[in-house]
């Protein structure tokens, strides 16, 4: 799940704390075993803190700014 640049703090958070809260409900998982899903949950913190690591072409990078209006 992503979010516009730009979205203030607080409601990044809350979309973090429900995207979670979704990804631990029983029915859901259910729902997901019985269609042979995986699903796991990787933080959005896990998520920044990986993408600082990737290492990508300058090329794809300046696209990837340009997407997020940096």
């Amino acid at each position: 799940m992503m979010t516009s640049p730009g979205t203030p703090d607080e409601q990044v958070k809350t979309l973090r704390g429900a995207f979670a809260k979704a990804l631990s409900n029983p029915d859901l998982l259910a729902e997901a075993k019985a269609k042979s899903m995986e699903v796991d949950l990787i933080t959005g913190e896990d998520l920044a803190t990986l993408a600082k690591e990737v290492v990508q072409p300058p090329e794809i990078v300046s696209q990837i700014r340009k997407l997020m209006g940096e």
